[in-house]
């Protein structure tokens, strides 16, 4: 164990006249002390990355565990929200298609069709599009088909890129 003795302080500060701990500038501390008080801050340093890192992969189960237990059901409770926003942040980008085919679950046709008819108009969309209720979509699912292409929103893939994510973390992390 590393013995600490008292830092030796200057009194005063450069053209002050007020006693100062000034334990920056400790002129008359001998090197040998200096390289005890580096070994020892090297140590709590290397001690409080160790409990950060500890702490860190704690959070990660958490949030890996809240994934898995909470976040199934909080999306599929609240998906008609997360295909509105999707929908909404996608749209301005669809304009230049002329048909577009959405698919969505059966709840959720008739509220989104209102927030489709506001998108359509105030991003002046001149084509056409038609609506398809799909009971095989899950109420935090959606599908935009236009001529060449097509992809699909939904919650449940979000979650699983998050998890393979947090795995990777947690696996890199040795734990």
């Amino acid at each position: 164990m590393v013995e600490l003795s008292p830092f030796l302080f200057d009194n005063f500060v450069e053209g002050g006249d007020a006693p100062v701990l000034d334990l920056a500038v400790n002129r008359r501390a001998d090197s040998a002390m200096c390289k005890e008080y580096e070994t020892l801050l090297s140590d709590i340093n290397a001690r409080l990355k160790i409990l950060l890192s500890d702490q860190s992969r704690q959070n990660l189960r958490f949030i890996k565990m809240v994934l898995a237990e909470i976040a199934p059901s909080l999306a599929e409770k609240y998906g008609d929200e997360a295909v509105k926003d999707y929908l909404s942040r996608r749209f301005p980008e669809l304009n230049g298609h002329k048909n577009l085919d959405i698919s969505l679950h059966p709840d959720n046709v008739e509220h989104i069709r209102a927030l489709l008819e506001r998108l359509a108009a105030k991003n002046a969309y001149e084509g056409r599009i038609n609506l398809r209720s799909d009971g095989r979509l899950s109420r935090s699912e959606c599908r935009i088909a236009w001529e060449g292409g097509e992809e699909e929103f939904s919650t449940t893939q979000i979650l699983d890129k998050i998890r393979e994510q947090l795995n990777g973390v947690i696996a890199d992390d040795g734990n």
